[in-house]
């Protein structure tokens, strides 16, 4: 009995040896690496850790923002006295996907991905330094997930000699050029991320979220509408809005004490109204790609680029918005409705003019909510979309009844009428910009563009500052602090721009900007190129010379 349990005791611990040396042999699917960067970093400024993830085909990790679900990602700097996090993991953009497994909608990174930690080099380092990178993670394929894993990864790095930079001490929060994920893709492909992502990829993770918040019900949908509404309001579209909405208010009521609540409302309703009735027609008769192309029509851009240029006029007191006379004499003098007209009319001219600027979001809400024919969506999303977008100009239309009852509004409005007349036309040369370039007319190159903006700049400035005089400005009214300081920003403005005409980077003021070369004109100095126009008979073309096909995505506007 003694020698049958030895060899039962023998056999069992062989079989254990046995199995954990084919656990042990089993590739991991998902390997891990560290660099550090930049090379020549001094104790003191910033530098970044790349984390490289490597999944073999058929597995995915996960993003680090997945909760109530599988193992979310994770990146963090070990302890020690080297190297001290720099703020939040800075990741590629995650493919989205529902995950029928833990039936959520999840973000994974297949095949390749990198990471940057951004992390300050500790002061009074030198020579050869040493890190670690701590990872949690959990693999999956289609057939399940392994059990939530972690790494620790060591970082060698050499700390350079000298005084810190100054240029140098900002956190590295650029999205790490990713690594091809497959024949077609280039190495370092451009990649949206949690840190910057341009305005295309801010596009393509809204309509993801349109798409969640529709599958949630109605009333998740009609949130994130609202919400779309309210980031709208940061588009360049509507600040010039502002001072007409202030200046057309304050016309109205001149010398009444009643605060115009009737007229703030019509106003709002003109916009909501406008923009639910626009977006659905669009839709419905155009497609799902009509607002695009509505948007990007040079006739609606030299349209909306002379309505701003007439409510530039309008704030240089050449003439005065107001309802048509033949629209009041129809309506009779008397009528309550008259005092409702102006401010609907104002609210429609207020959409339409803003329409192409918002047309990323609107778009997005209108396309992604019709999908399936269902106009139930669409309709309440456009409304909550322009309740939202127009609440704050609700209180912009009252807001001239208290500067009225201000000491000395008069003097000080007129100044800000004029300045914000300016306002006007440094945004109406953005839409004539769009116009020149979908016709490739050549006008406003890039130095153009920024030589108009930089005057118009300048004079705004100076007229601010009292050393030059428009209209009827006499001169005499008191520069106070403020204006002075919105005076001297102007004209600090003007100087940038002529700073940017000579290479001084423009930073995300590009994105307003034409491209520089202006479109043609690169390929022109660069030898003829022959392209083709219609994608079938140039792959055609290709596949009768054997040769690849490039494809130039860029769009003008």
């Amino acid at each position: 009995m003694v020698l049958r349990a030895r060899i039962r005791a023998v056999l069992a611990a062989a079989l254990l040896s046995l199995a954990a040396g084919a656990a042990f042999a089993q590739p991991e699917p998902v390997k891990w690496s560290a660099s550090f960067e930049p090379a020549d970093a001094r104790a003191g400024e910033s530098a970044r850790i790349l984390v490289e993830a490597t999944m073999d085909p058929g597995w995915h990790i996960y993003s680090l923002d997945v909760k109530g679900g599988p193992i979310a990602t994770s990146v963090k700097i070990g302890e020690g006295e080297s190297l001290k996090a720099q703020g939040a993991v800075v990741a590629p953009k995650a493919k989205r996907k529902y995950d029928e497994g833990f039936e959520i909608e999840v973000g994974i990174y297949e095949k390749r991905a990198v990471f940057a930690l951004p992390v300050t080099v500790a002061p009074g380092l030198s020579g050869s330094r040493t890190a670690t990178v701590e990872i949690g993670f959990q693999a999956c394929d289609a057939n399940g997930c392994l059990p939530p894993d972690e790494r620790t990864l060591t970082v060698a790095f050499e700390v350079s000699p000298g005084e810190v930079r100054e240029n140098r001490t900002a956190a590295l929060t650029v999205v790490p050029d990713q690594p091809p994920q497959g024949p077609d893709e280039p190495k370092g492909a451009p990649q949206a991320g949690t840190a910057g992502a341009a305005p295309s990829q801010a596009a393509d993770e809204f309509a993801q979220q349109v798409q969640s918040a529709k599958k949630s019900g109605l009333w998740a949908f009609i949130l994130l509408s609202f919400v779309g509404g309210l980031l709208a309001l940061l588009t360049p579209c509507v600040f010039p809005m502002i001072p007409i909405t202030v200046s057309f208010f304050s016309k109205k009521k001149e010398g009444v004490r009643k605060t115009n609540y009737g007229g703030a409302l019509a106003y709002c309703f003109g916009i909501i109204a406008t923009f639910s009735a626009l977006g659905l027609i669009v839709t419905a008769a155009l497609g799902p790609t009509g607002i695009q192309d509505l948007a990007t029509n040079p006739y609606v851009n030299f349209a909306v680029f002379a309505v701003f240029v007439a409510l530039a006029l309008s704030l240089f007191g050449l003439f005065e918005i107001g309802v048509p006379t033949a629209v009041l004499n129809k309506l009779g003098s008397g009528s309550r409705a008259v005092g409702f007209v102006g401010p609907l009319l104002m609210g429609l001219t207020f959409s339409l003019t803003s329409f192409t600027c918002t047309v990323p979001i609107v778009g997005v809400l209108l396309v992604g909510a019709a999908a399936g024919g269902d106009f139930m969506f669409p309709l309440f999303g456009m409304i909550a979309f322009s309740a939202a977008f127009s609440l704050p100009f609700f209180f912009l239309a009252l807001f001239p009844d208290f500067l009225t009852r201000l000491p000395r509004s008069g003097a000080w409005m007129s100044q800000v009428k004029v300045f914000m007349g300016f306002v006007e036309l440094i945004a109406a040369v953005k839409f004539l910009s769009n116009m020149d370039l979908v016709w490739g007319l050549g006008w406003l190159t890039q130095p153009v563009f920024l030589a108009v903006w930089s005057t118009l700049a300048a004079i705004a400035g100076l007229q601010l500052l009292g050393l030059l005089k428009l209209g009827n400005q006499t001169g005499d009214e008191p520069i106070g602090w403020l204006r002075r300081g919105f005076g001297f920003a102007s004209v600090g403005a003007a100087t940038y721009f002529l700073a940017a005409m000579q290479g001084a980077p423009l930073g995300e003021l590009a994105a307003f900007l034409p491209p520089d070369p202006y479109p043609g004109k690169a390929s022109a100095a660069s030898g003829p190129v022959a392209w083709r126009h219609d994608y079938a008979s140039a792959l055609a073309e290709a596949k009768a010379a054997g040769k690849p096909l490039f494809i130039n995505f860029t769009g003008v506007t």
